[in-house]
């Protein structure tokens, strides 16, 4: 398995990337509170590394970040799920995006239990964004992406 690695250029970009994906690790932290943000962290990488790359619902195209992992296809397919219609940009490094992104699956993984036991009950979902349930494909993709 490959993983995606970019080298970082500045010290700000890095203190970015350190920072950006630390939610959790406070046992006093509310779960749903957490598990919202996390869920929420998700899609906002999803649709970065939907903006990036022209990767959509048929899964990877030539070229894609995610497409040496395996489950790098299911990842592509999750992310526009998860980001449907976000507008492409191509200022955005689609390696750095899909490292996020892997990040980002990676440490929502962690949110799916509660998730399932707090919001399903309710009829909710945190990582849906049309109705559907999602966090069971946050987790199956994450365990493929060797997370």
């Amino acid at each position: 398995m490959r993983t995606v690695e970019h080298v970082t250029t500045t010290t700000a970009e890095w203190l970015l990337e350190i920072s950006g994906l630390t939610i959790g690790c406070n046992d006093s932290t509310d779960v749903v509170s957490r598990g919202h943000h996390l869920a929420a962290q998700v899609r906002s990488a999803a649709a970065a590394f939907c903006a990036a790359t022209s990767c959509g619902p048929d899964g990877c195209v030539a070229g894609c970040p995610l497409a040496t992992y395996d489950g790098g296809f299911t990842a592509c397919h999750l992310a526009s799920e998860l980001a449907p219609d976000t507008p492409r940009n191509t200022t955005i490094d689609a390696h750095r995006a899909a490292m996020l992104y892997v990040q980002a699956l990676r440490a929502a993984s962690t949110a799916v239990f509660h998730c399932r036991r707090q919001a399903h009950p309710a009829g909710e979902c945190w990582f849906s964004t049309d109705g559907t349930a999602r966090c069971g494909d946050v987790l199956a993709v994450t365990h493929r992406l060797g997370g």
